[in-house]
C-alpha cells in the first residue's frame, strides 16, 4: 500500500511541471499546457495533502512533493502570497486604485436592473474614496445613461471619465468606463476579434508626471446557463455517460477557443505596453489566472501588486466556478506599493474589488 502511494505521490508531484512550463505556451498553438496551468490550485492541493500526510506518519517521503513545490516557489506566490511583513496604514498618502468588474451593476448577465443593487455597488465605491477607478461590465440601459454616470463622477469627485463600449454598435452603456481624479490627457482603446474592445488606456496628469492607465478585460469564456449547471450537477451526482461526455467537450472547447483568443490580446496589448513613452499602471479582469499565458505576457518586467504587498490566496473570482484569481493590478517597477486588497466581504458581483494605494518615485 506504500508503495502505491509512493507512486502516487510522484504521479501527482511531476504534474506540476507541465503547470509551471503553461505560462510560456501559446494557447494559440496548443492549448493542452493552458489547462494544466488553470488546474494548478488543485495539482498543488493534492500535493499539500500528501506532504501533510508524509508528515503525520513521520516519513521522509514528503520530500517528495515539497521540493516540486519549490521548484515553482515563485508560481506559487502568485497564487498564494506569503507576505510575513506588516502594512502601514496608508490612507490619505497615496493614489488609491479600485478595479471592479461590476457584473453588469446587477449581479448577473441577463442585464436585469436592479436599481438598489446598483447603489449597494456605488455606496461600497463612496466608502472607499478611490483616486482612480477602473470598471469593467459597466452596463446601464436606462434613460437618464449621463445623469448616472454624472452623480457617480460628482458622488465620488472623480470628475474626469473616459469610457468605450465594447462593440461600436451598443447605443446604451456596455463598457469599460475609467473615472480618476486626475486630468486625463488622451485616451484611446484596443479591440480584438469582431471589433470587441478589450482595453481603454488613458493618460492620466498626476502632478508634473504623465501615467499611462490600461483598464482590461480580457476573452471571457462564455459559459452558457447550462455550463454552469453542468458544473453544478457534477458536484452533487455522476451523471449520465452521454451527459458527462457532452457537458465536457462544450467546456473543453470553449476553454480552448477562449485561451486561444485571450492570449491574441494579451500579445496585443503587451506591445502597447512596451511602446508606451510613460510608466504605465494595468488594472481589470484578466480571465486568466496568475499560471496562464496571458498573465505572464501582459505582467512582463510589470509588478503585481498582489505579489508585493498581498496576502493568502488572492482568490477575485466569487462565482460559479471555483475560486481563482483573475482580477489584476499590475505596475511599471518605478512605483512604490504601498498595499494591496482584495475585498472578498462585498458580494455584489461576481468578482471581487480589488484596491492598492501606491505612490510615484
Amino acid at each position: 500500500m506504500t508503495r502505491i502511494l509512493i507512486l502516487v505521490n510522484i504521479l501527482i508531484s511531476l504534474a506540476l511541471i507541465p503547470a509551471y512550463l503553461a505560462p510560456y505556451a501559446d494557447p494559440g498553438k496548443s492549448s493542452i499546457l493552458a489547462f494544466w496551468g488553470l488546474a494548478y490550485p488543485i495539482i498543488l492541493f493534492i500535493n499539500l495533502l500528501f506532504l501533510l500526510f508524509w508528515l503525520v506518519l513521520w516519513k521522509r517521503y514528503f520530500l517528495i512533493s515539497l521540493i516540486f513545490i519549490l521548484i515553482g516557489w515563485n508560481y506559487f506566490q502568485k497564487h498564494f502570497n506569503v507576505n510575513l511583513g506588516t502594512q502601514e496604514e496608508t490612507v490619505g498618502k497615496g493614489i488609491k486604485i479600485i478595479s471592479y468588474n461590476v457584473q453588469n451593476l446587477a449581479k448577473n448577465n441577463l442585464h436585469i436592473q436592479d436599481k438598489e443593487h446598483r447603489m449597494e455597488i456605488f455606496r461600497f465605491l463612496l466608502s472607499e474614496s478611490p483616486d482612480i477607478l477602473c470598471m469593467q461590465e459597466f452596463y446601464y440601459y436606462g434613460k437618464d445613461t449621463v445623469p448616472l454616470l454624472n452623480d457617480l463622477k460628482d458622488q465620488l469627485h472623480l470628475h474626469y471619465i473616459s469610457r468605450k463600449n465594447y462593440y461600436p454598435w451598443h447605443h446604451k452603456i456596455h463598457a469599460l468606463v475609467t473615472l480618476s481624479a486626475y486630468p486625463i490627457l488622451e485616451s484611446g482603446y484596443l479591440t480584438g476579434e469582431k471589433e470587441r474592445v478589450f482595453a481603454l488606456f488613458s493618460d492620466l496628469l498626476i502632478g508634473k508626471d504623465t501615467v499611462r492607465l490600461y483598464n482590461v478585460h480580457l476573452e471571457s469564456i462564455r459559459f452558457g446557463e447550462e455550463d454552469f449547471r453542468f458544473v453544478s450537477e457534477l458536484t452533487k451526482q455522476a451523471p449520465e455517460n452521454t451527459e458527462l461526455r457532452e457537458g465536457s467537450r462544450s467546456i473543453f472547447d470553449k476553454l480552448g477557443q477562449a485561451f486561444a483568443r485571450r492570449a491574441f490580446q494579451a500579445r496585443k496589448l503587451s506591445e502597447h505596453i512596451r511602446q508606451s513613452r510613460y510608466p504605465v499602471i494595468v488594472c481589470g479582469d484578466f480571465n486568466d489566472t496568475p499560471g496562464s499565458f496571458s498573465y505572464n505576457k501582459v505582467a512582463g518586467e510589470l509588478t503585481d501588486a498582489f505579489c508585493e504587498t498581498g496576502r493568502g490566496y488572492g482568490n477575485t473570482y466569487g462565482g460559479n466556478l471555483p475560486p481563482i484569481r483573475i482580477d489584476y493590478i499590475l505596475l511599471d517597477p518605478e512605483f512604490d506599493i504601498q498595499s494591496f486588497k482584495v475585498h472578498k466581504v462585498i458580494d455584489l458581483s461576481d468578482h471581487f474589488p480589488v484596491s492598492a494605494i501606491i505612490s510615484l518615485p
